[in-house]
C-alpha cells in the first residue's frame, strides 16, 4: 500500500492533471493512450501551425533544459541506475521509430539522442512530456504496466506530445502566456509528480500565480492534442515493434480499476474521460495493422525495472515488508508451469475471468452476469450516442472487456518468473539482510542465470557481507564483461568508496569523466572521493562539474567560486597552478552561461 504521504498528494497530482491539460500535454497515465494507424492513413486534426514567434523551436529544448534544471536541484526526479537505463533504452528504440516516420520534421531539429526519459518516485499512474523531448514516467505506471508493449504505448503517445509541438501550438493560441508562466506551470506539474519536500510549496506557488482562466479555455484545444499525440503514438508503436494490443490493454485496465480500487491514483481519467469513440477507435485501428508474426516478448529489463519500481512506491520500513510480501506471494505463484506473466488487482479487474482449462494460451471468458449483458448495454448505448460523449465506467470496461478477452495469455517468461526473487534480493538487502538476499539473488539466477543487474546486485551483497576485496574484483570483472551497461559503470567508483577506497575511487572517477563529461553521477561520486582524501578544490570543482551537467548554473557557479578560493588558500593542492588555471577558464564560461540565461529569462518576463 502507497504510504500516507503518497495518499495526501493526491489533491497536488489532480492539480497537476489539470496543469499538464491546460498545456495539451496530457500525461498519458491513461487518458491519452487511444490509438493511430501507419503514417499514411492517419487523418490528424488541423491544430493550426505553431505560433513561432511566441515559443520559437530554438528555445523549446531551453525550456525544457530550465524546468529539468529545477526539478534536478529540488529532487523531483528519480535517478535509480536501472530504472533509467532501461526506460532510456525504450524511448530511444521509439523514438527512433518516430524519426524513421518523419514525425519530428526540420523545424524541431530534435534528433532521437536528444530526448530524455527520467523517473519521478511516485505510486500514481501518470506520465507528461515536455518541450525540447523531456518525458517522464512514474514508478507507478511502470509497476502498473503488465506488458512492455503497454508501456510502450505511453511512451509512443508523449513522443507524439513532443515532435508535435503542442506547447507553442497552445501558447500561439494564448497571446498573454510567455515562456516564464508555461515554465513556472511546468516546473509545477513535475514537482507534484513526485515525492520530494518541496513539491507542495512549489506546486501551489505555481497555482497563485493566476493560471485558472488559462487553464479553463484550453481544455478544448487540448483535447484535439491528445488525439493527434494518440494517433502519432500508435504509428510509432507499431513502427517500433510492439504488440498493438497493448494500447487497449492498457487503456481499458486501469478506467475499469478506477472503479473498483481509485485511492487518488487515477486523477488524470477525471480530467480526461474516455469516450466510446475513442474506445471504437482504438479497437479500429489495432484490427486495421496485420498481427503479429509471433508474440511479442517482453525483455528482461522489463520485469525487473518493475521489480525496482515496486520497492521505490514506499521506502518505509513498514513498506518494505509489504514488498517482501508481495514478491513472495509473486515467486510463489509462478513456480506453476502454465503461470501467465501478467499480474496484480489492477490487471485482473480489467480481464474477463478465464475459464478453468483455459491455460495460458486460452482466451475463453467465463460466462458472467458482469460482462455478457454489459456488453450488449455498451454497443446499444455506443449507436446511440454522439462522437465524443463520455461513456460511463460500466460501458468502457465492457466494450474493452470484450476486445481484451479475445487475447491470449502468454506464459510467464524466464525474466518474469526472476523477477519477484530479485525484488526480494533487493528488499532484504534494504534491510540489512545480506545474507537473505544472496540467497534470494540465487533463485532469480536459477531462472534467469545472466544479466547485468543481478551482478551488480552481487557485487552490493558481497560487500554488505564484510567482503569488500571480493566485492571489488567481482564488481570490475562485471563491468569489463557488460561495457554497455551503465549501473555497472557508474556504481563502480561507489562502491570502491564504500569499500574505503578512495584513492582508488578517484583514479577510476577521473578516468570516466574525462570519458564521459555529460555522466553528472561520476562527477558527483569523483566530488566525495576528493572529500574523503581531503582535497578540498577538486571536491568542490567536482561538485561544480556535477550541477553544470544537470544545468543548475547558480550551483554550479557558487562550487566553482570555493574551489577559486580553495586554490589560493595554501593547502596542499594550490601549488597545482594547472588546475588553478582549469576552474578560473570554467567558471569564466558558466559566469557568462548564468548571465546569459538570466538576460533570456527577463526579456520573457518582459514578453
Amino acid at each position: 500500500m502507497p504510504s500516507t504521504s503518497l495518499r495526501a498528494t493526491a489533491g497536488r497530482r489532480a492539480i497537476a492533471a489539470l496543469l499538464v491539460t491546460a498545456l495539451g500535454l496530457g500525461p498519458a497515465g491513461v487518458g491519452g493512450l487511444a490509438a493511430g494507424t501507419v503514417r499514411a492513413q492517419v487523418n490528424l486534426p488541423d491544430l493550426g501551425d505553431a505560433d513561432t514567434e511566441a515559443l520559437p523551436p530554438s528555445q523549446e529544448r531551453k525550456l525544457g533544459e530550465r524546468v529539468m534544471a529545477q526539478g534536478w536541484a529540488a529532487h523531483d526526479i528519480y535517478d535509480d541506475y536501472e530504472i533509467t537505463e532501461y526506460i532510456s533504452a525504450l524511448g530511444l528504440r521509439l523514438a527512433r521509430a518516430s524519426d524513421d516516420l518523419g514525425n519530428a520534421g526540420a523545424l524541431l531539429n530534435l534528433r532521437p539522442e536528444d530526448f530524455r526519459f527520467f523517473a519521478v518516485q511516485d505510486a500514481s499512474i501518470n506520465a507528461f512530456a515536455m518541450p525540447g523531448g523531456f518525458i517522464g514516467i512514474n514508478t507507478g505506471l511502470l509497476t502498473a504496466a503488465q506488458s512492455e508493449s503497454e508501456l510502450a504505448s505511453v511512451f509512443g503517445h508523449e513522443i507524439g506530445h513532443v515532435t508535435q509541438r503542442h506547447i507553442a501550438r497552445q501558447m500561439g493560441g494564448q497571446r498573454g502566456a510567455n515562456v516564464a508562466m508555461i515554465a513556472s506551470l511546468l516546473v509545477a506539474v513535475l514537482a507534484a509528480a513526485s515525492r520530494s519536500n518541496s513539491s507542495g510549496d512549489l506546486a501551489t506557488a505555481a497555482m497563485m500565480a493566476g493560471q485558472g482562466s488559462a487553464i479553463a479555455s484550453q481544455l478544448a484545444f487540448s483535447r484535439d492534442a491528445e488525439r493527434e499525440a494518440d494517433r502519432v503514438g500508435f504509428q510509432t508503436l507499431t513502427a517500433a515493434g510492439f504488440d498493438p494490443n497493448g494500447m487497449v490493454e492498457f487503456f481499458g485496465r486501469l478506467q475499469r480499476a478506477s472503479r473498483l480500487y481509485d485511492a487518488g491514483n487515477y486523477a488524470f481519467l477525471r480530467t480526461h474521460p474516455l469516450t466510446l469513440e475513442r474506445i471504437t477507435d482504438i479497437e479500429g485501428r489495432v484490427r486495421s495493422v496485420p498481427p503479429l508474426a509471433a508474440p511479442y516478448l517482453d525483455s528482461p529489463e522489463f520485469w525487473l525495472a518493475r521489480a525496482r519500481a515496486r520497492l521505490a512506491e514506499d521506502t518505509t520500513i513498514a513498506g518494505n515488508r509489504a514488498a517482501m510480501d508481495f514478491f513472495k506471494a509473486e515467486a510463489e505463484r509462478l513456480t506453476a508451469p502454465d503461470a501467465v506473466a501478467a499480474t496484480g488487482t489492477h490487471w485482473m479487474a480489467a480481464r474477463p475471468a478465464v475459464a478453468p482449462g483455459a491455460g495460458a494460451g486460452g482466451s475463453a471468458p467465463a460466462a458472467s452476469a458482469s460482462n455478457a449483458p454489459a456488453s450488449g448495454a455498451a454497443t446499444a448505448a455506443g449507436a446511440a450516442m454522439r462522437p465524443g460523449t463520455p461513456a460511463s465506467d460500466g460501458e468502457v470496461a465492457a466494450r474493452v472487456g470484450q476486445f481484451s478477452a479475445t487475447l491470449p495469455l502468454l506464459p510467464a517468461s524466464p525474466a518474469a518468473r526472476a523477477a519477484p526473487w530479485y525484488g526480494l534480493a533487493l528488499a532484504r538487502l534494504a534491510a540489512n539482510d545480506a545474507d537473505g538476499a544472496a540467497a534470494a539473488l540465487a533463485e532469480a539466477r536459477k531462472r534467469l542465470p545472466v544479466h547485468a543487474w543481478f551482478d551488480r546486485l552481487e557485487a552490493r551483497i558481497l560487500l554488505a557481507r564484510g567482503k569488500p576485496d571480493a566485492a571489488i574484483a567481482f564488481a570490475d570483472t562485471a563491468r569489463r564483461r557488460w561495457p554497455q551497461s551503465e549501473p555497472l559503470r557508474d556504481d563502480y567508483g561507489q562502491l570502491l568508496l564504500d569499500a574505503g577506497r578512495p584513492r582508488a575511487a578517484a583514479d577510476y572517477l577521473r578516468e570516466q569523466t574525462a570519458l564521459l563529461r555529460s555522466d553528472a553521477r561520476l562527477h558527483e561520486q569523483l566530488a566525495r572521493a576528493w572529500s574523503q582524501l581531503g582535497d578540498s578544490a577538486r571536491q568542490y570543482q567536482s561538485m561544480g562539474e556535477y550541477y553544470a551537467q544537470r544545468g543548475i548554473l547558480t550551483g554550479a557557479v557558487q562550487q566553482l567560486e570555493l574551489a577559486q578560493k580553495a586554490t589560493r588558500g595554501g593547502g596542499a593542492s594550490n601549488a597545482d597552478l594547472a588546475l588553478a588555471s582549469e576552474i578560473d577558464a570554467r567558471l569564466r564560461g558558466l559566469r557568462d552561461q548564468l548571465r546569459e540565461e538570466m538576460g533570456e529569462k527577463n526579456r520573457q518576463r518582459g514578453g
